[in-house]
């Protein structure tokens, strides 16, 4: 569907603390909702996301989503090149497709 606008995320995030949720999933799917409404907000924690939970469950959709907007996609690609040698080899592979990294 159509993304949110930022002052609609503002105050959802204002209500119920999305942000500050200690649970991951959550916080996934907050992130991935700010990052399709240019929410500026949205990036720390889409990087602080990707540096600290491995799963690809989580990190490619947000590295995707990160790469899918012009403005962040450099964000997504240091974050990537900082953060490659902690991530599991098939986790940088198809990160690397997702992110269109050619060798």
């Amino acid at each position: 569907g159509k993304a949110l606008t930022v002052a609609m995320i503002e105050k959802l995030d204002s209500l119920y603390k999305f942000s500050s949720s200690n649970n991951v999933e959550i916080v996934f799917r907050w992130i991935r909702i700010g990052l399709a409404a240019r929410w500026e907000k949205a990036v720390p924690e889409a990087v602080d996301l990707v540096t600290k939970v491995g799963r690809m469950k989580f990190v490619r959709p947000v590295y995707r989503d990160l790469y899918a907007w012009p403005e962040q996609r450099q964000v997504a690609l240091d974050t990537f090149a900082k953060n490659k040698d902690k991530m599991m080899s098939v986790s940088v592979e198809m990160v690397t497709k997702d992110l269109h990294i050619t060798s």
